[in-house]
């Protein structure tokens, strides 16, 4: 008798572990893209590129050449939605006004702005867009 109960209440209990885990994959994935104002402001740097090589290095690694022809612009930052340059200018970016950084895969990059981005894209949106 006590069998028949256990064995339901073991399978509730796997099932309930099993879903919390994958949720928190989820979000463990998606923070890996993401830098928060909050996270920019805790880190203390003054500029966008100082902030993700400290918080998020793992953003502006480059894949290596993609083809032969090595024609690859490498990440491609865009600011407020629109082409800014390559992840040297996010140098220049002042880390006051920013609200999120995002990185996006070149499948990602490849959907929202077309092709052209091997490397994939660092999206920066700030306050005053």
């Amino acid at each position: 008798m006590k069998l028949r109960l256990a064995a339901p209440l073991l399978a509730v209990l796997l099932a309930a572990c099993a879903s919390s885990t994958g949720g928190q994959h989820l979000s463990n994935h998606s923070s890996r893209q993401v830098l928060t104002a909050d996270e920019i402001a805790q880190s203390h740097e003054s500029n966008v590129y100082a902030a993700i090589e400290t918080l998020r290095p793992n953003m502006l690694a480059n894949r290596g050449p993609t083809s032969v022809n090595n024609n690859d612009p490498g990440i491609v930052v865009f600011l407020n939605g629109q082409r800014y340059g390559d992840v040297n200018s996010l140098k220049l970016m002042s880390t006051n006004d920013v609200l999120e950084i995002r990185s996006l895969s070149a499948g990602e990059a490849q959907y929202r702005y077309g092709t052209g981005f091997p490397e994939g894209v660092i999206e920066v949106k700030t306050r005053t867009q």
